[in-house]
C-alpha cells in the first residue's frame, strides 16, 4: 500500500491578474538582500473597483546599498541613474519645489499612482513557469493621478 506524501508551501501563493493598467496605492516597501543584489520592494493595493480591488502588488528594484539591515520601511541609497531613483524624478519632476537629492518613497503616500501590472512567466533562471505559479508584479509606475500636492 502506498502512503500519501502530504507538501506544504511555506510561501504564499502570489496574486494573478490581467495585465493592463490600474490604479494603486502605496502601503509600504521593504529592503532586502536578494541574489546577492540590494533590493527594494515596494508594495501597492489595486484600488481599482471590481474583483481585483484591494490586491497587493509589488515593484522591486535594484538600489545601489542598504543603509542598516534589511527591513520594512529600511533605508537606502540609489544612484542618480538607476531604475527608482529616475521612476521618482519622472512622478515628480513637474511639481512645485522638487529637488531630486531630496525626494523619497514617502513621497508616495496619499497619492493614487496609475501603474502597470505584468505576468511573471520565466523564473529567475529563465524556466518557464507552469499555469500554477505564474503571478503578477507592477512593471512601471506610470504618473500620479490623485493625492496631495
Amino acid at each position: 500500500m502506498t502512503e500519501a506524501i502530504e507538501i506544504e508551501l511555506v510561501d504564499k501563493i502570489r496574486p494573478l491578474i490581467t495585465d493592463g493598467k490600474y490604479s494603486a496605492r502605496y502601503i509600504y516597501h521593504e529592503t532586502a538582500k536578494a541574489f546577492n543584489e540590494d533590493k527594494v520592494y515596494v508594495y501597492f493595493d489595486i484600488v481599482d473597483p471590481g474583483e481585483n480591488f484591494g490586491i497587493r502588488l509589488y515593484r522591486a528594484y535594484r538600489v545601489n546599498s542598504l543603509i542598516g539591515q534589511p527591513r520594512k520601511n529600511g533605508r537606502f541609497t540609489v544612484k542618480s541613474r538607476s531604475e527608482l531613483f529616475l521612476t521618482l524624478c519622472n512622478l515628480f519632476g513637474e511639481r512645485k519645489s522638487f529637488r531630486p537629492d531630496r525626494i523619497s518613497l514617502c513621497d508616495l503616500k496619499n497619492k493614487i499612482i496609475s501603474v502597470k501590472v505584468r505576468t511573471v512567466v520565466k523564473d529567475y533562471k529563465q524556466r518557464k513557469l507552469p499555469e500554477c505559479l505564474k503571478y503578477s508584479v507592477i512593471d512601471k509606475l506610470i504618473e500620479i493621478e490623485a493625492g496631495g500636492g
